[in-house]
């Protein structure tokens, strides 16, 4: 027998009624009825006689209430002492991340979690946007740090920062040699290098061309802002690129079009909110960006 029967047992010698025992641990009588016949099974005697409304003890169960009371009491004193002593536990967190996320910010939070007395073991997995859900209802990784996506009610998404993206071509590039304030017209024309379909930012431009009755001119599809950089650089086509990512070799071009500014959620399950892991990352995370808007300032 389980403690839920240990419970479920308690609950009828309190009400004496299987019906009022079933509510208080939010069960159908039917559900209840079964539990207490697994527990006479289990003992090998009968622990009630029920005539009709009427719900008569065994000597057998009489017996056995200060046993259960007893177990019961011990389960609640392990719990809330592991609770206590989780609390100085290691909490160990599988964090998925995007590739921009796990190589240009998480780094900076680790140098930061080592600087603090934190009980946080922090595992990387660096996946795509399109994982998330399947990352998460497999267990695979507790949260996930990501561009903001449209997910399922049972996915919890809280905005942890925005980034802007900019226009951004080789100092070389024909478009950066252009004196003006750009159009998305003058882009048509030359290569672009993005990520594939699906990708936030691919995504958020092509909406702005297609307002614009335009074609974006894709002529690389790379799975990572990395790649896409380099190739920028060599002057290989133009891209729209954050500014963690933006180097002495590439310019920001000044283009009339509304800004590209991205959020950044985490991701966790609904069912998981509590747990003390995730809320201890979320609590650490967030002092951590309270701390850098500090030394921006």
């Amino acid at each position: 027998m389980d403690i839920v029967e240990i419970k479920s047992f308690l609950a009828v010698i309190e009400f004496r009624s299987f019906t009022l025992a079933a509510k208080r641990v939010h069960i159908t009588q039917s559900a209840m009825s079964k539990r207490i016949q697994k527990m006479e099974n289990e003992l090998g005697v009968r622990l009630f006689i029920v005539e009709g409304s009427k719900i008569t003890l065994t000597e057998a169960a009489s017996h056995f209430v200060p046993y259960a009371r007893q177990m019961l009491a011990a389960y609640n004193s392990a719990i809330k002492s592991f609770k206590d002593d989780a609390q100085m536990l290691q909490h160990h967190i599988v964090v998925g991340a995007t590739v921009f996320v796990s190589h240009y910010i998480l780094p900076s939070f680790l140098s930061y979690l080592n600087t603090i007395d934190s009980s946080l073991i922090i595992h990387i997995r660096t996946m795509a946007e399109h994982d998330i859900e399947d990352y998460l209802n497999r267990g695979t990784v507790d949260l996930v740090i990501s561009p903001e996506r449209d997910l399922p009610s049972k996915i919890i998404a809280t905005q942890l920062w925005q980034e802007k993206y900019y226009y951004v071509a080789n100092k070389k590039h024909e478009l950066s040699q252009i004196n003006r304030v750009l159009s998305l017209a003058d882009f048509v024309n030359y290569p672009s290098i993005f990520t594939q379909k699906s990708g936030v930012i691919r995504d958020k431009v092509e909406n702005a061309f297609n307002e614009k009755e335009l074609n974006l001119n894709v002529s690389l599809e790379i799975s990572t802002l990395d790649a896409i950089k380099s190739l920028v650089e060599f002057n290989l086509g133009w891209s729209v690129l954050p500014s963690k990512l933006i180097s002495n070799q590439l310019k920001i071009l000044n283009v009339d079009t509304k800004e590209i500014i991205l959020n950044f959620n985490v991701f966790y399950l609904k069912k998981r909110m509590e747990e003390r892991a995730i809320t201890n990352f979320l609590h650490v995370f967030d002092k951590w960006q309270d701390q850098n808007s500090m030394d921006e300032k």
